[in-house]
């Protein structure tokens, strides 16, 4: 049987990054980076569930408007008037559902947008420290190594 050479050797990965194996390389600064790096996750999952609770204070309030709509339609046609009047009524409320349900379609993609710029922007910035970390740190390793030689 040949040795599948896309496979991990996991043993050989981890004693090339145990402790004995680091040389001048300080872990305790990567093991930091990699705490706020899940801070930032734990950041980014917080404005998840904001803007999900405000997604769905939107959609609350557009059902409540649209049932408000479909009481007052209903009381329109159960209510003994004119035929011309029930349909100007009729489409007066018609009109005013569009401009709710349109409005609330833009509620909700403001929301979305700016809950996503939000995040990206976090990300974005820890992603940029988290390479700046790394190559302090790379940069500092290399200097202690060339200084002992």
């Amino acid at each position: 049987m040949s040795k599948n050479r896309f496979a991990t050797d996991w043993q050989q990965l981890f004693q090339q990054f145990s402790a004995t194996n680091t040389g001048n390389y300080d872990l305790s600064k990567f093991v930091n980076t990699l705490q706020q790096n899940f801070d930032t996750i734990g950041q980014m999952n917080k404005m998840l569930v904001s803007c999900t609770q405000a997604l769905a204070d939107c959609q609350r309030d557009a059902v409540q408007r649209s049932l408000q709509n479909l009481s007052l339609a209903v009381e329109s046609i159960v209510e003994p008037t004119p035929a011309e009047l029930k349909t100007k009524k009729s489409v007066a409320l018609l009109q005013e559902a569009m401009q709710h349900s349109t409005l609330s379609a833009r509620e909700a993609a403001q929301i979305l947008t700016r809950s996503n710029r939000e995040m990206f922007e976090l990300l974005s910035a820890r992603m940029q420290e988290s390479v700046s970390d790394l190559q302090s740190n790379l940069g500092q390793t290399a200097r202690r190594t060339a200084g002992k030689r």
